[in-house]
């Protein structure tokens, strides 16, 4: 540990090698302690720089030329695929982005661009392609709302990037920024709950390329759990706390004990599993604390969890809460924590949700939809 010059404020490393302190003894108004932005720990390795995609990921049937992957056609019963050895990630303007992906696939494309096959980008091996992860997004927002950035509108028009009205859209209020992270699709980041829930491992793969399945995390011999993310893949990944019942699966209420599932079935007729769901996020809450620089509690004293209301299984604020109702952030951005099933991360929300923005976030199951697309990042 060591102390902050400036502020006085204990500063300690984490066990992934980022930096944190107590939110709660930096006074209103005043500095906060100036530590490594999390964006910059790559497993072991201290980073310059990142970079991160200009433009949502698209993706061709045949290479340059085709039908847009990841996007279902007007009357098409299933979305369109790739064509293994000819699509690639593309990082261009004004294209239809690339959806209806698992988030481990959307992975495994971004990785595959380190290889460069096809001989596409302008780069060698040595870079680190990836998924662009929760604390790298992180970085990209707060820029944005530092002296040096934009905070990107959120606008319903689709003019091209380089407009007057399309440059309002970047990070950077000019041509030379990053795009689509306020008024885009949802995109899914690299980031989880460490829960071992089922969607970890199912949504968490990619598909069969060249007859194999790269598999991020570690399915359990027993059950239908996930045992733990692959080492070798954790750098890739923003690993984040739950609570050791969640972990275990094994939720206690009352005299009863619970797995996960069957405490959001129950749940919906009683009060006191509503009240555990609630706890369960709240504790996701308090340890995302522990993690500066991501946009979740810096921004946001409060935040919606998934439980039981009017209108099903949806976002709430309060145990007695019959609507929908959303917590925001800066700007009023989405704050929405997941807990069990919602074991990944997404950002941005969308130019119909009048609440997204670059500071959104909100947990998922990681699965296959046409509003959730993505972007990779690079580390040299």
């Amino acid at each position: 540990a060591r102390t902050d010059s400036e502020t006085g404020i204990e500063v300690t490393k984490n066990t992934d090698g980022t930096y944190n302190y107590d939110l709660s003894k930096v006074l209103a108004g005043n500095p906060t302690p100036k530590i490594v932005h999390p964006a910059f720990t790559f497993g072991e390795k201290q980073l310059t720089g990142i970079w991160v995609a200009k433009f949502e990921a698209s993706g061709l049937t045949n290479g340059d030329t085709g039908d847009a992957v990841g996007n279902k056609k007007e009357g098409a019963s299933s979305a369109t695929p790739i064509t293994e050895g000819k699509t690639y990630v593309r990082i261009l303007p004004d294209k239809i982005s690339w959806g209806y992906t698992y988030i481990g696939e959307m992975q495994y494309q971004c990785m595959n661009m380190k290889e460069n096959k096809l001989n596409t980008y302008g780069w060698n091996t040595e870079v680190d392609s990836h998924l662009i992860k929760n604390s790298e997004w992180g970085a990209v927002a707060y820029l944005c709302y530092s002296a040096f950035g934009n905070v990107p509108y959120t606008l319903s028009s689709k003019d091209t990037y380089d407009s007057t009205e399309g440059q309002l859209r970047s990070t950077t209020n000019n041509v030379y920024g990053v795009y689509g992270m306020a008024d885009g699709d949802w995109e899914n980041v690299a980031g989880y709950l460490d829960n071992g829930h089922k969607w970890l491992e199912a949504c968490g793969h990619s598909s069969v390329h060249d007859g194999i399945r790269y598999s991020y995390f570690t399915k359990s011999s027993t059950g239908d759990r996930t045992e733990s993310i692959n080492e070798e893949y954790a750098k890739y990944w923003d690993k984040y706390e739950v609570s050791e019942q969640e972990k275990k699966d094994e939720i206690q209420v009352g005299s009863e004990t619970l797995n996960c599932t069957d405490l959001k079935t129950k749940a919906k007729e009683d009060i006191e599993c509503e009240r555990k769901l609630a706890e369960l996020t709240s504790y996701v809450w308090e340890k995302l604390m522990d993690k500066k620089g991501i946009g979740a509690n810096e921004i946001s004293g409060a935040y919606s969890y998934c439980g039981w209301c009017d209108e099903g299984f949806n976002w709430k604020t309060k145990v007695e809460d019959k609507n929908i109702t959303y917590s925001g952030g800066w700007n009023n951005d989405l704050v929405l924590v997941g807990t069990t099933a919602n074991c990944f991360f997404m950002r941005a929300g969308s130019a119909s949700v009048e609440t997204g923005g670059i500071l959104a976030i909100q947990g998922t199951v990681g699965g296959d939809t046409s509003t959730v697309t993505f972007r990779p990042a690079l580390s040299f």
